[in-house]
């Protein structure tokens, strides 16, 4: 007769969980010093406390939990073991997972896999590869990261195991909860999500939200179990009790694809439910299946040892039901069956007809006794889940008060990982965890189906200093605001949509105010303390738009430090005021020269000698900047700033163009004082071109000399000249030459190839430096120039500014550049030419550099890119040094200058 054992099994988990608070337990709190376990035998109780992060670390299993010893978690997360990894635990077979051998007890343990894994290892489990003769694991808690991609672990040993929780069952698996993985194999392994293999007790577990994948036709797969075999010599069935499959899909190849268990051998499976779970065949090469909604294949073939399938149904499907292809054995209870006598094997065994038109049972394989089905049956969903359909056919404690009011005998609830995140944006297990009334909701596990979930009841555990808070929770992805009880749902899966304010309140005002600095930075502050600047507001920016949530306030205030901390230099500048009749006053101080930053604004005033009158205010370029004897004056480089007066009784000489542009101012008491229509006017206001003729407003002719009765106006009458420059480019056998006029565009295009070398840039033929990296090459001219095709040189496409040699009229030297764009140029913030008259030689020009001038373009050609800056009044003998820049963005949003070779000119 067959031999059964009752509910006295419990006896020893139960003891086995009070030895886990025994006094002497060694307490692990750090990765440290879980990481000395790996390969060792455990030969001490040891309690885990916190959340261990082993993401990228070398992990090898335990070898072996002893006897009578105790793992316990409480709870406690280990995160991003790595199940690739193995280690030997006896004979030669390699093993992975937390545990190799387990003879003592391990509980409370949550796992959080976040990489998927593949291994050659005869046992795979992530609690243990092998749960040995009557060890326990219990309430532990397997799941994949559900903030990361899929998690797939993969066995590629032929006749393997492989499962959630332990490879290999030959103790206790108690009350564990295995959901969000994927399972499946190369070489015809046993698959489940709870055990590969099972020889003893698997009771109360869950699998939920698994994807269980058959990849070779000789594949066991099971809901629950790949392969359960109990032991005939010793009369001992293996059991499969109190177990539910929900939100699953078993597919692929496989030799036996069960919703609870694969391939079945003397066995009891009794009070388990396979709900919302698809099972199908998909094999191109014709290969048979056996696939059942609670058993793939059960074997019975020695006569008085008779397996027991009891109180157990398969009902709903998760997206696609139940399929497969011709050839295979598919029935709603099992697949295929053989049975050694007529005893019944199968009692109160249901499938819900809505979704599976399989019969009871796909095949007998001969085996046909009336009696193996006794009081089974396929019903349609409406009769299953009619009121008091449960407790009349599954019989007690089954009752109609699950989802859909589907049957339930355990009515409690798995709850699955609960995220931290804002958007797409999480929060790591180790910075901050949800808590319900307390506990970690994460490593809840399973809930009973009336307990209460009220939105006021969450609040977070956060890392010192991670000042994160709760805006609201979500169950399922959605919001909750009114209290929730967990058996109106299938599974619940809980979220804390969070904000970190404070860190941003601290941080973001810097950043506002850093940037502020930045943009009007440029000629104000020297660019070394500006590129500090802009690296501290960079790794600021940074953190507040990828990681601020695990930003702490410590954080916070470091990366706004950094940026408050940034010693701006400013340029300095020297003016000085010249003027040879009258007193000059800075801020009401008399003074010659003045010393300020750019940006900084001073009261400047003149006071004429006695027996003078104020006239007006010049730049060093003689341009007219005040009428006013008092105003404001910004400071924005090196110059020299004239406070012009004249004799009382003198009168004013002005010279303009035809356009209305005043260019010079004479106070003239004598006509014998000067000459006009004076030199300077000789040279023109605008390039390209001449003064034609002078007109005056000077009633009669203009006398010699003598005394001056009267302010004369002279207006300069322009034409375009007819200078014309020689402009020639050489590309390969190909010369092109052409002569034109000012601010004319010369363009040529050069051969895609020559002597087999592909076009690279066009050079400055007598510089050597790189003008254009397009073979059409467009240049606005303004002197003679030359250019010259390279072939076949390699060069980094970026961005540069050319300078010109420079063009000397009389009274002018015009600075005429060209900014080449590369591939790095994202959008530009100022050009110019950087102008130092010296009579010395001069090897560098910056913005700091004293004396310079920042000359500043008011626009490109819009065809060319280029620009000019005229150096206008240059006196006979002065020689004036240029050097063009460009200030751009790139594309990472990074701010760069770029320089151009030093020219210079000296005026004849």
């Amino acid at each position: 007769m067959k031999k059964r054992i009752g509910h006295m099994w419990l006896v020893p988990v139960l003891f086995a969980l009070l030895l886990s608070s025994a006094a002497g337990a060694r307490t692990i709190t750090t990765v440290e010093g879980l990481l000395e376990l790996c390969g060792t035998t455990v030969n001490e109780d040891i309690t885990l406390s916190g959340v261990f992060d082993l993401t990228g670390l070398d992990w090898t299993p335990i070898k072996r939990v002893a006897e009578g010893v105790t793992i316990e978690g409480n709870g406690a997360t280990i995160i991003g073991m790595d199940m690739s990894a193995t280690g030997d635990w006896e004979g030669g077979l390699d093993q992975t997972g937390f545990v190799g051998g387990n003879k003592g007890t391990i509980s409370g343990l949550k796992f959080v896999l976040n990489s998927s894994a593949s291994s050659r290892a005869w046992y795979n489990g992530v609690v243990a590869a092998v749960n040995e003769y009557q060890a326990t694991i219990t309430d532990c808690t397997v799941c994949g990261d559900p903030n990361g991609s899929e998690v797939v672990l993969t066995n590629t040993l032929f006749n393997a195991n492989l499962g959630g929780i332990c490879g290999h069952n030959v103790g206790y698996v108690v009350r564990c909860l295995v959901s969000d993985l994927t399972l499946t194999d190369t070489n015809g392994a046993c698959i489940g999500s709870i055990a590969g293999n099972n020889h003893y007790y698997i009771d109360s577990c869950f699998a939920d939200s698994m994807k269980l994948i058959g990849g070779s036709v000789d594949t066991k797969i099971g809901g629950i179990v790949g392969q359960s075999i109990g032991n005939v010599e010793s009369s001992f069935a293996a059991h499969t009790d109190f177990n539910t499959v929900t939100s699953t899909s078993i597919s692929g190849k496989g030799l036996f694809m069960g919703g609870l268990v694969g391939n079945a051998r003397y066995v009891d499976v009794i009070s388990n439910r396979v709900n919302y779970v698809d099972i199908c065949h998909e094999d191109s090469e014709g290969n048979s299946c056996y696939l059942g909604g609670i058993l793939g294949g059960l074997v019975d073939l020695v006569e008085g040892y008779t397996s027991l399938v009891s109180s157990n149904y398969y009902a709903d499907n998760c997206s696609a039901g139940m399929s497969w292809e011709d050839g295979d054995y598919a029935g709603g209870i099992v697949g295929g069956y053989q049975a050694a006598d007529s005893r019944t094997v199968f009692m109160r065994c249901y499938y819900c007809t809505d979704f599976c038109s399989a019969p009871m049972a796909g095949i007998n394989d001969g085996y046909d006794y009336p009696e193996t089905f006794d009081i089974c049956d396929g019903v349609s969903k409406a009769v299953m889940t009619g009121e008091g359909w449960a407790e009349d056919n599954l019989l007690s404690p089954w009752k109609n008060t699950g989802p859909d009011n589907y049957p339930v005998i355990d009515d409690r609830i798995p709850v699955s990982f609960s995220r931290v995140h804002r958007g797409k944006e999480y929060v790591s297990l180790r910075s901050a965890r949800l808590l319900w009334n307390g506990k970690d909701v994460s490593a809840l596990g399973l809930t009973g189906a009336d307990t209460e979930f009220d939105p006021a009841d969450f609040t977070l555990s956060c890392a010192d200093g991670l000042p994160l808070e709760i805006d609201y929770v979500t169950v399922n992805g959605r919001r909750f605001t009114q209290p929730v009880t967990a058996g109106d749902y299938e599974r619940l899966s809980f979220s804390a949509v969070v904000d970190n304010s404070a860190s941003r309140d601290i941080l973001q005002p810097c950043v506002d105010k850093g940037n502020e600095l930045y943009e009007a930075g440029m000629g104000i502050y020297s660019p070394a303390t500006l590129i500090l600047l802009k690296e501290a507001l960079d790794e600021a920016e940074d953190a507040l738009s990828t990681g601020y949530l695990a930003m702490t306030v410590a954080r916070a205030l470091e990366l706004a430090e950094a940026i408050e901390d940034v010693e701006l230099d400013h340029f300095a500048y020297t003016v000085d005021l010249v003027g040879d009749n009258a007193f000059t006053y800075v801020n009401d101080s008399a003074e010659e020269s003045f010393t300020a930053f750019s940006g900084d604004t001073v009261r400047l005033n003149a006071i004429p000698h006695r027996g003078y009158k104020f006239v007006c205010w010049k730049d060093s370029a003689g341009n007219v900047i005040s009428d006013t004897e008092e105003f404001e004056y910004t400071v924005s480089r090196t110059t020299a700033l004239e406070a012009v007066a004249a004799p009382a009784e003198s009168y004013m000489f002005i010279y303009k163009d035809m356009y209305g542009k005043v260019y010079k101012r004479d106070a003239v008491t004598d006509f014998f004082q000067v000459s006009y229509p004076a030199e300077a006017g000789d040279t023109g206001l605008r390039t390209g071109y001449r003064v034609r003729e002078w007109t005056n407003n000077y009633r009669g002719e203009l006398p010699d000399s003598g005394e001056v009765t009267q302010d004369v106006t002279f207006t300069a009458i322009l034409e375009k000249a007819d200078t014309r420059y020689t402009v020639q480019a050489f590309a390969g056998d190909d010369v092109t030459v052409k002569l034109l006029k000012a601010a004319q565009v010369f363009r040529v295009t050069a051969p895609d190839t020559y002597n087999d070398d592909d076009f690279s840039y066009w050079t400055d033929t007598d510089t050597g430096e790189i003008v254009s990296y397009s073979l059409n090459l467009s240049v606005s001219v303004y002197a003679n120039m030359s250019f010259t095709a390279v072939y076949g040189g390699g060069v980094d496409d970026v961005t540069l500014v050319n300078l010109w040699t420079p063009n000397v009229e009389s009274g002018k030297i015009g600075f005429t550049a060209q900014v080449l764009t590369g591939l790095d140029f994202a959008s530009e913030v100022m050009h110019g030419v950087l102008l130092l008259e010296s009579d010395e030689s001069v090897d560098e020009i910056l913005f700091d550099t004293p004396g310079v001038i920042v000359g500043r373009s008011s626009g490109y050609s819009a065809v060319t890119n280029t620009f000019i800056i005229n150096k206008k009044n240059v006196r006979s003998g002065d020689t004036w040094y240029g050097r063009a820049f460009v200030v751009y963005t790139d594309d990472g949003g990074n701010r760069k200058t770029v320089y151009s070779d030093i020219k210079s000119a000296t005026m004849p």
